[in-house]
């Protein structure tokens, strides 16, 4: 089971990971875009649902 601290350090990946999809929501790329919207789509709704 996971305890207080992995919980945290796993928010702190996602928000680095995250990060980065968000600049990749400005490539030149329509495809890496695209991918890079829906990631961050799922993630918003997935954060609605944690609050």
């Amino acid at each position: 089971m996971l305890d207080i601290a992995d919980i945290l350090n796993l928010i702190r990946l996602n928000e680095i990971e995250l990060q980065k999809t968000y600049k990749e929501l400005e490539s030149e790329d329509a495809e890496t875009r695209n991918n890079a919207g829906e990631i961050v789509v799922q993630a918003e709704n997935l954060g609605k649902k944690l609050k």
